[in-house]
């Protein structure tokens, strides 16, 4: 179970115009390294894992450079004790964080759809739940679509922002319900989004638009990825209808300076994986 990442940027606003956007960062072969750390750290959200530091990944194969992809892995060989320190998987964060912006991501390959995974890719701040997190990919076991959710404190009431969306939304419009742990979701209805079948298509390129007045996420296949983000001009208001939409919050006061993370895939609390 693997992901390969071919590329990973963040474009800013260039100008006023919501169509202009300039590459600010990439994250690539030939920089990831240096622009993501390796966080050797007790699993927040308690899944059966133990992550690596980037030496421990490296020297175990689980974190490498396969041409021009970076091949993030996590050992699915060893025959575990229940009652150990978990599997061996790596958790990543980037070196820089963000207010605004447009993410776009490009995964060659992700975790199959398989029970006990919970393979995720996201945005989150300081002081959780209080600066936001954004859940851009995210399933478990073997849920059959992408689910992006907003985590937040207690407030940010969402609804379907102007011009739509082809997801579904889930049972609560409160990202903060729960204190922050429910969130506010969409359900995407695409099968190729997520997991077994996303591979079986070729991978594909998901993209976050995140404003001071909404949040975004698109998802297009490997042979449907828009020329516009293909030659680096990304323009979103070419993209048609957004998987998900989320209007109706003060964003800026509920998402800020948030990191990227990455984890491959993290095994499920065992008690989840029984549940479900």
């Amino acid at each position: 179970m693997a992901s390969l990442f071919r590329v990973l940027a963040l474009c800013s606003l260039l100008g006023t115009s919501l169509a202009a956007y300039t590459i600010q960062d990439t994250y690539n072969s030939g920089n990831w390294f240096s622009m993501f750390s390796a966080q050797a750290i007790s699993d927040p959200t308690h899944g059966f894992v133990n992550y690596l530091s980037q030496s421990a990944a490296q020297s175990s194969g689980l974190y490498q450079i396969q041409g021009n992809q970076v091949y993030i892995g996590v050992d699915h060989n060893t025959v575990l004790n229940p009652n150990g320190v978990g599997r061996n998987s790596v958790r990543l964060q980037s070196n820089r964080a963000y207010n605004h912006g447009l993410i776009i991501a490009d995964f060659a390959h992700v975790p199959g759809s398989h029970c006990g995974v919970w393979p995720a890719f996201w945005m989150y701040g300081p002081n959780w739940p209080n600066s936001g997190e954004i859940d851009i990919y995210e399933g478990v076991n073997l849920q059959p679509t992408d689910q992006v959710t907003l985590h937040s404190a207690p407030g940010c009431n969402v609804n379907v922002g102007p011009g739509g969306q082809t997801g579904n939304p889930g049972p609560s419009n409160e990202c903060g319900a729960g204190g922050g742990y429910n969130g506010c979701t969409v359900v995407s209805n695409v099968g190729t989004g997520y997991g077994t079948p996303f591979d079986n298509a070729g991978g594909g390129v998901y993209a976050t638009q995140w404003t001071s007045s909404g949040i975004k996420v698109w998802f297009w296949v490997r042979n449907q990825i828009p020329g516009d983000v293909i030659n680096g001009n990304p323009n979103p208001n070419n993209w048609g209808t957004p998987q998900a939409n989320f209007g109706g919050c003060n964003f800026d006061q509920y998402f800020a300076n948030m990191n990227i993370v990455r984890a491959s895939p993290d095994p499920l609390p065992i008690e989840k994986v029984i549940g479900d």
